[in-house]
């Protein structure tokens, strides 16, 4: 008695899911012909509404229409895949779903998880916004020896020196500053990469 249960309930399940597919298609050949994906927004539920836009885009040639989507990336995705075509995952809201898109169009080739090539990337998108941030400080730290510089250099020729003699006096102390500076950056830099 119980597999013939578990048929029935099986064949009711594709009924109902054939059924909501071709609302869904029906809705989206209509916005089609009436060049009018907003009429996808009639289905209601979110993922019939999305699915609609993914195929009017489709149909339409139009990735445009995507942007109407709820999950708009998803959508992009779908249309950049069925394209096979990398230029439309530009479109896509974030960094992280552009590649994603992109990994999904042209596929990977090392082999590896997307979760895992999504993980590696935003963790070097973190270093690098990382070392951005280092980068402030190193050129403040590079006017300050270019200050220095100077006031060396105008300390000197006040005690009657040489221009070219306190010239010289001076840049000895700008050149360890800037070493100074490029060594602070470097370790600022260093501390951004995380430990394995």
């Amino acid at each position: 008695m119980k597999p013939k249960m578990l048929l029935f309930a099986l064949g009711i399940s594709l009924i109902f899911l054939f059924g909501c597919t071709s609302k869904v298609t029906e809705k989206a050949e209509d916005a089609v012909e009436q060049n009018n994906p907003a009429l996808c927004k009639e289905l209601g539920e979110t993922d019939d509404v999305d699915k609609c836009y993914e195929l009017v885009a489709d149909k339409m040639n139009d990735p445009e229409v995507c942007l109407q989507a709820t999950d708009k990336n998803k959508c992009l995705t779908e249309f950049s895949v069925s394209k096979g075509s990398t230029k439309y995952c530009d479109m896509a809201t974030d960094a992280a779903a552009k590649y994603s898109c992109v990994v999904q169009v042209t596929g990977d080739k090392t082999g590896r998880a997307l979760e895992s090539i999504l993980a590696d990337w935003r963790s070097k998108g973190a270093v690098s916004k990382c070392k951005e941030l280092c980068q402030p400080s190193y050129q403040a730290g590079t006017k300050k020896c270019y200050d220095d510089f100077k006031a060396a250099q105008e300390a000197c020729v006040a005690k009657g020196d040489y221009r070219s003699y306190c010239e010289y006096e001076a840049s000895k102390v700008l050149d360890r500053c800037y070493l100074s500076c490029s060594d602070i950056r470097k370790d600022c830099e260093a501390g951004c990469i995380p430990s394995e």
